[in-house]
């Protein structure tokens, strides 16, 4: 390879790093939402439809940071 194959090639796995860093932040937010949830549920504060929906939307939103 020559030397502009090479620096490009070293920019392209740099990107994807720095997306795979932002999937995983990304990941850990999702987590730490689903627990806030849960705690919310059982202290009884969030009821009914609004905490199953936020929790459906946190359901997709972690499939599909999986999927990336």
């Amino acid at each position: 390879m020559d030397p502009r194959q090479e620096g490009n090639k070293r920019r392209i796995l740099e990107r994807l790093d720095a997306d795979v860093q932002k999937l995983r932040t990304l990941q850990i937010t999702v987590e730490d939402l689903k627990r806030k949830v849960e705690i919310t549920e059982k202290s009884k504060k969030g009821k009914g439809i609004e905490v199953e929906n936020v929790k459906g939307q946190l359901e997709e939103a972690d499939e599909a940071i999986t999927k990336l």
